[in-house]
């Protein structure tokens, strides 16, 4: 994402000024990506960065040459290598992707007089005069024979990622203004109060929430409103207001997420998906055995700890709640009493 011209809150524009906001989108960005070229761009700023280091960015290449030409997508049961694009959902396709489209932005930004713009991989929004839109969208579809860029919004307010840009104006000023925005689709299906997630999981929901919302408004009462809108969700989802209420105070104390303290112990996990088979033992006297060479990989002296976690039978451990009394009454009932 590329982050240019002053910051959004500085910018305050007279009334008669003719300036828009400008949202356009990618067709189809990750199909229309040659796997050719993105290897020739993004190789050639790998190498820039490392100049120190040619070994490691030749490592770097030839391990994402890797990734690129061994993409594969299962379809109905068979499975494809994907030759001429990014398989969406390929793990680092959006960082790829944003490297890709650098110099788009540059061109954007060297032929047309912004005074901000943002883009993340295939959405790019810009405040721009009115009179230049139709050179953004002109130097866009030149920047590439395949990638194709369509205006998906235009004027005093546009959406742009989760908010939507608009303008507020006054007796003197029309100044910049933001809230949250929700796709018309989204049937906001939450954890279901009736599952049997722990409470951490309802904390876990309104805390991300809350921050995304404090993040997304720049007015209280629009953060207000937000919050009532998906309080309302949560009750339609089973949660108790009381429980609703002291999650999102929590959420909003100061303070709530608490800086990870740095510690001078790296730890390295190796995963291992359990089975009846499984030789706990056999693992570690194995990794006994090159002791030494890990500890070169790693960089210094290691420590080989062998843990076991299995994930909490959820639905024992409310076991209770399921089938309380109440429960196997209704259960009764349903079968007609008998």
């Amino acid at each position: 994402m590329l982050f240019e011209g002053v910051c959004v809150t500085a910018v305050i524009l007279a009334p008669g000024t003719d300036f828009e906001w400008l949202a356009i989108d990618a067709y189809q960005l990750y199909e229309h990506i040659d796997p050719d070229d993105l290897l020739h761009v993004v190789s050639a700023r790998i190498r820039t960065y490392y100049q120190s280091s040619s070994s490691l960015a030749s490592l770097l290449i030839n391990l994402l040459d890797i990734v690129v030409r061994s993409q594969f997508v299962r379809h109905r049961g068979r499975t494809y290598l994907c030759k001429s694009a990014i398989a969406t959902g390929l793990p680092p396709g959006v960082f790829l992707a944003n490297i890709y489209l650098d110099k788009f932005d540059h061109s954007i930004l060297n032929h047309i007089a912004v005074l901000w713009y943002r883009r993340l991989v295939d959405d790019a929004c810009m405040l721009v005069k009115t009179s230049a839109t139709l050179d953004v969208t002109t130097i866009a579809n030149n920047f590439h024979d395949s990638i194709t860029w369509e205006i998906s919004g235009r004027g005093d307010s546009v959406n742009f990622l989760d908010v939507t840009l608009s303008f507020r104006h006054d007796i003197q000023f029309r100044i910049p203004s933001w809230t949250t925005y929700r796709k018309p689709l989204n049937a906001y299906l939450y954890v279901p109060a009736s599952s049997c997630h722990p409470i951490s999981t309802l904390k876990a929901i309104v805390s991300s929430e809350v921050a995304r919302m404090l993040n997304t408004n720049k007015h209280k009462s629009d953060c207000l409103q937000q919050l009532d809108f998906f309080t309302g969700k949560l009750l339609k989802r089973g949660y108790d207001m009381h429980s609703i209420v002291r999650c999102i105070k929590s959420a909003l104390k100061p303070g709530t997420c608490k800086a990870v303290k740095h510690v001078g112990v790296r730890n390295i996990f190796l995963k291992v998906q359990h089975s009846s088979v499984l030789n706990a033992k056999f693992i570690r006297n194995t990794l006994g055995k090159h002791t030494p060479l890990l500890a070169r990989a790693c960089g210094g002296q290691i420590d080989l700890i062998l843990c076991r976690m299995h994930q909490y039978n959820l639905f024992r451990r409310g076991y209770r709640n399921n089938w309380s009394n109440r429960t196997w009454e209704a259960f009764e009932l349903g079968r007609g009493g008998s």
